[in-house]
């Protein structure tokens, strides 16, 4: 059934502005941001359409001060991402506001803020949820028709979306896709990434250990044999300083490679690393995204391999939200031209890592991104791990984006 269903969605473009209108849909999609510790952005929007009802400023004042003390100011009970912009702009405007004088469109900036943030952000999370999946299985069972009714069929075409290929010698796919942003994306995002106290570190741990069978001992005596390369490394680079917001500070990477240790027991051959690890945005430990490489090429490109591209996330309200998709947010940000500084790969390692794949990665002979990938490949096929394959979650979970000349 959850196939059957999951198939007829897929058939339908679904509209955030319809589902709003629709009480049963709205309540459903109230749930779900509950169950991901984010119901603010939508409990304060249904006060800011209330706030515009009111007649007479009195009665709007009272209003717009229970909003700027419950969702508007830091620490607030239900105080909302948004950016120090949005949120420094709504309370001047009510601190110029009397009981006497309150204007009905003192929020109207900050209400296609928020409007904008669960649209871009919670509403593409809450169209593959398993609250929307079972909302619509249960009234599909009263009105064949629901779909149609909360959503609009897409056209039918007879011609295939073939994948975009880069052109060249790689042989692997590149998933291009990123979701579609706007700049309160990029602003809500980096206002959270600013209230960093210095960059303090977040992963600092001893002994990552990292097994594997006996089977691909090879793979680690290729490794051992390999040690020679320099292990205390130090790459510092800026990594996105916005023109648009002169209060961003320069994030920056910094990258520390104490040693490496191996180690030998009946079952299995591991790998240990002592590291402490800064990165451009904050990583929860309770994933263990282990950072392995980053680099600026000679070109200018920025180079970033890590353990799980889908393991990186961003604090927010004291909890960790796991972003699949903020690498793409930032990826078109930057592309955007918005930025100075652009990142042009992250790529998923799988977790596997030899000393020779980190000096390819970390040489400053490549001049490309291509030519460190093509490395990369070439290293991981010469001890036995599988190469190029267009349906291996390594190839799928790349993304590539050209550096854009400012």
């Amino acid at each position: 059934m959850n196939k059957q269903t999951d198939e007829l969605m897929a058939q339908h473009d679904f509209e955030f502005e319809r589902m709003l209108d629709i009480e049963p849909l709205r309540n459903c999609f109230q749930d779900y941001l509950i169950s991901i510790h984010n119901e603010e952005p939508l409990c304060l929007l249904i006060e800011l359409e209330k706030y515009i009802s009111f007649v007479g400023s009195p009665a709007r004042y009272k209003a717009a001060k229970d909003i700027i003390e419950n969702f508007i100011v830091v620490g607030a009970p239900k105080e909302v991402n948004i950016s120090n912009k949005s949120r420094e702009e709504a309370i001047l405007k009510f601190a110029a506001s009397s009981t006497s004088q309150c204007d009905a469109e003192m929020f109207s900036n900050l209400r296609i803020a928020v409007y904008m943030e669960m649209k871009e952000d919670c509403f593409v999370g809450f169209l593959t949820s398993s609250h929307l999946l079972k909302h619509v299985q249960k009234n599909l069972k009263k009105d064949k028709n629901y779909l149609s009714k909360i959503g609009t069929p897409k056209p039918v075409t007879s011609v295939p979306q073939l994948p975009i290929v880069p052109q060249g010698d790689l042989r692997f796919f590149i998933d291009f896709t990123t979701p579609e942003i706007v700049d309160i994306d990029f602003d809500r995002i980096m206002a959270r990434i600013e209230k960093e106290d210095d960059w303090d570190t977040f992963i600092s741990a001893k002994g990552y250990t990292r097994s594997v069978s006996k089977n691909t001992v090879d793979g680690y005596k290729v490794a051992k044999d390999e040690m020679c390369f320099q292990c205390d490394h130090e790459e510092v680079f800026n990594v996105a300083k916005c023109s648009e917001y002169s209060d961003l500070i320069d994030a920056a990477v910094k990258i520390k490679y104490d040693y490496y240790q191996f180690i030998d027991n009946d079952k299995y051959r591991s790998v240990a690393t002592n590291n402490t690890t800064r990165f451009p945005y904050p990583m929860s430990e309770r994933y263990n995204p282990c950072v392995t490489a980053a680099k600026t090429l000679p070109n200018g490109d920025i180079l970033v391999a890590c353990k799980s591209v889908d393991k990186l996330d961003i604090p927010y309200n004291d909890k960790h939200v796991r972003t699949k998709n903020f690498s793409g947010w930032l990826f078109q940000k930057l592309e955007e031209g918005t930025c100075k500084y652009t990142f042009v790969v992250v790529f998923d390692l799988g977790g596997f890592m030899t000393p020779k794949i980190m000096n390819s990665l970390m040489s400053f002979q490549k001049s490309t991104v291509y030519d460190v990938i093509n490395d990369v490949l070439k290293e991981r096929k010469s001890i036995g791990i599988r190469g190029p394959d267009t349906d291996h979650p390594i190839y799928k979970s790349l993304l590539y984006h050209k550096s854009k000349q400012l």
